[in-house]
């Protein structure tokens, strides 16, 4: 959840962006693990260079992009 002061909603959940070491954090605690991206391109984008950077292996990983956004 990023930007929580715009959401109507109460969130308890992980705040801030996927990153590197968001990924990572994940990792130590959820062997074995599937990783699911999907939104606009850029943010596909983002989140894979941050898997890759985490080590993170492409048949651990199904992306769809929504171009446009």
């Amino acid at each position: 959840m990023t930007a929580l002061e715009n959401s109507g909603t109460a969130w308890q959940g992980r705040r801030g962006y996927v990153d590197t070491r968001m990924i990572r954090e994940v990792l130590a605690s959820a062997e074995p693990f599937l990783f699911y991206v999907a939104g606009p391109e850029r943010m596909v984008a983002g989140v894979t260079q941050a898997r890759i950077e985490a080590g993170v292996s492409q048949d651990n990983v199904r992306t769809e992009e929504f171009p446009g956004y």
